[in-house]
């Protein structure tokens, strides 16, 4: 699972600084963001093997995000990262292109489980 670059699009610094941590001491290289026009640029140069979105992000959503990333490459490994799930949302995540949900804040388990599931895929 290491040596895996991961693209953080989030607006919150505690939560790209809570990810970068953790994911950093298990060998993930971080990249982030903290507006969706900045990660779609940040995708483009970075080419993230995975991409946390948050679902809300204050120019454009996450879900936008997901669509504008898809559009650039159709195999692009997405999670959505929310503070509340409903079934609207999970279901424009999913037509947008995200592989999984997760609620904020994830737990190192929740976060390596999402990771692990993409690579089985």
């Amino acid at each position: 699972m290491p040596n895996k670059k991961i693209l953080m699009v989030d607006d919150s610094l505690i939560m790209r600084q809570i990810f970068k941590r953790i994911l950093a001491d298990q060998g993930f290289t971080i990249v982030e963001a903290d507006k969706g026009e900045l990660g779609v640029e940040k995708y483009k140069l970075e080419s993230p093997d995975i991409s946390f979105l948050d679902i809300n992000l204050p120019d454009i959503s996450g879900i936008e995000v997901t669509k504008r990333i898809m559009a650039l490459n159709p195999n692009a490994q997405i999670i959505i990262l929310s503070g509340t799930w409903t079934e609207k949302n999970y279901k424009n995540v999913l037509e947008a292109g995200a592989k999984r949900f997760l609620l904020k804040p994830p737990n190192l388990p929740e976060i390596l489980s999402a990771i692990q599931a993409l690579e089985i895929q």
